[in-house]
């Protein structure tokens, strides 16, 4: 078959037209976008602390998971003196700690010099490398099962408000309890910080109290409870 040098020519640029065509067409591989892991700090506060011996103290401290998601923190708990003569160090990796928990945990410092006496300045700190940079502060829980748990005895009459909430054992919330009367009128009010127990029952956390004293009239007036709970 006979072909002209011109159909060539066309045949050609029309092959090299398709080439740089579908290269122009063709988009770059979509990237997804990364986000950097931080070493997040998380609130920590020291309980108590007691000597074990001249050269161990046990530090009890508490650790508060403010994040979304389960972390496993470093801690690094450090007692010392005032002269820096008696120091000494904990650094562990905890177990998982669910969002919004509160974990108490256990720490054991060798003091050096047996000074574990007089190593009273005590301190904790938690961290954890993760990509969560969201608070669950403020986040509602779900209360249920409310009564009104109060009684009398011979100091007077106290009102308070068991429940449970849809929460991990140990998480730390803020609760504010309202007692209406039969109109639905606020006959008294508390808030407290609450704790978590095993099967979901909200206790009052520490040194706050979840009961309040209150007169024979109010106690008896109490007719339903109005309870809300936020990490």
């Amino acid at each position: 078959m006979k072909v002209s040098n011109k159909g060539l020519v066309v045949s050609l640029v029309s092959a090299l037209v398709l080439v740089f065509s579908l290269s122009g067409c063709s988009s770059p591989s979509s990237s997804v976008q990364e986000v950097a892991e931080t070493n997040r700090s998380y609130p920590t506060t020291v309980d108590s602390v007691a000597v074990i011996n001249p050269s161990q103290l046990s530090v009890a401290f508490r650790i508060q998971n403010d994040g979304t998601e389960p972390i496993e923190p470093s801690c690094i708990v450090k007692a010392t003196d005032d002269t820096g003569n008696y120091k000494g160090v904990y650094m562990g990796i905890q177990d998982p700690i669910p969002a919004g928990v509160n974990q108490r945990l256990v720490a054991q410092l060798e003091i050096s010099n047996e000074g574990a006496e007089f190593a009273k300045t005590v301190t904790a700190e938690c961290s954890f490398l993760t990509t969560d940079t969201e608070s669950s502060a403020g986040t509602g829980v779900v209360v249920s099962e409310i009564t009104q748990c109060g009684d009398f005895d011979e100091l007077g009459y106290y009102w308070a408000a068991c429940f449970k909430v849809d929460a991990e054992p140990k998480t730390m919330m803020n609760c504010k309890v309202s007692a209406l009367n039969s109109d639905g009128q606020v006959v008294a009010e508390m808030a407290y910080r609450a704790n978590t127990l095993n099967d979901g029952t909200a206790i009052a956390f520490g040194n706050e109290t979840g009961t309040q004293d209150t007169t024979e009239e109010i106690y008896k007036s109490i007719d339903s409870l109005d309870v809300s709970c936020s990490l």
